[in-house]
C-alpha cells in the first residue's frame, strides 16, 4: 500500500467520523420532519460511503470483499446525494407532499444506479498484484454518475445562495455556512472528475478532493451548530 493510499484512507475515515456526527446531530433535533430526515441521510450515507471506500482499499487480497465494498460505496454515495436533492426540493417545493417526496427519491436513486446493471467494474490486475486497489468502470457511465452528483451539489448550493439573499440574522449566517460547505464539496467533486482524465494525476487529485470534502464538512457542521432546535 503506497503512502498516498494510506493518507487517503486516513482522510476518508476522518470524513466518516465527521459525517456521522453531523447526521446524528440532525436526527437528535426535536423537530422531526422529512426535511431533517433526508438531510440526515445525506450526511450518514455520505460518511458510510467513505467508510466502505476505506475498507475496500484495505482488503487488498480478497476480490470478493473488494467488489462488495465497491458497490456499497457507490450505493451509499448515490443515496447521500439523492437525499440532498430531496431535502433541497422539500425545502423549496414539497414540504407537505410526502408521497411525492418518496416517489421522487426512488426515481432519482434508480437513475443514478441503473447503469451498474449494464456496466460492470473491472480490477486493474497490475495494481492488484502490487497490493494496491484500482477499479475501473465504463468511462461514460462514470462521468454520468459523477456529473449527477456534481449537479445536485450545484443545485443545492444555488438554492441556499438564493435564500441567503432574502434572509437575515442567525438564519443568514447558517445558510452562509451551508453555502460555503457545499461550494467546497463542489470543488472536491471537480477534482474527482478531473482525476479521470489522466491516471498519473488520479491519486493526487483524489487526495485534494478529500481535503475539500473535509473543509466543506466543517462548514456544514458550523452551520448546524449555531442555531437552536
Amino acid at each position: 500500500m503506497s503512502n498516498i493510499t494510506i493518507l487517503t484512507n486516513i482522510l476518508s475515515f476522518s470524513i466518516f467520523i465527521m459525517g456521522l456526527i453531523i447526521g446524528i446531530k440532525i436526527i437528535k433535533k426535536k423537530k422531526k420532519t422529512n426535511l431533517n430526515f433526508f438531510f440526515a441521510c445525506f450526511f450518514i450515507f455520505f460518511s458510510l460511503g467513505f467508510l466502505t471506500n476505506t475498507i475496500y482499499h484495505i482488503h487488498q487480497d480478497n476480490r470478493t470483499l473488494i467488489w462488495i465494498f465497491y458497490y456499497l460505496t457507490t450505493i451509499s454515495f448515490n443515496i447521500a446525494l439523492t437525499s440532498l436533492l430531496l431535502s433541497t426540493l422539500i425545502y423549496k417545493y414539497l414540504e407537505n407532499n410526502k408521497k411525492k417526496q418518496y416517489f421522487l427519491f426512488i426515481i432519482f436513486l434508480f437513475i443514478s444506479l441503473v447503469g451498474y446493471l449494464f456496466f460492470y467494474p473491472t480490477l486493474n490486475e497490475e495494481a492488484f498484484d502490487n497490493h494496491d486497489i484500482d477499479t475501473n468502470i465504463n468511462i461514460y457511465w462514470n462521468y454520468f454518475v459523477n456529473s449527477y452528483r456534481f449537479l445536485i451539489l450545484m443545485y443545492a448550493c444555488l438554492t441556499f445562495f438564493k435564500e441567503l439573499k432574502h434572509s437575515q440574522g442567525i438564519v443568514r449566517v447558517k445558510l452562509n455556512f451551508f453555502s460555503i460547505g457545499l461550494w467546497l464539496g463542489i470543488i472536491g467533486l471537480s477534482f474527482v472528475l478531473i482525476s479521470f482524465i489522466d491516471c498519473c494525476i488520479e491519486s493526487a487529485f483524489k487526495l485534494c478532493a478529500l481535503i475539500f470534502f473535509i473543509l466543506g464538512s466543517i462548514q456544514l457542521y458550523r452551520g448546524l451548530g449555531i442555531h437552536p432546535d
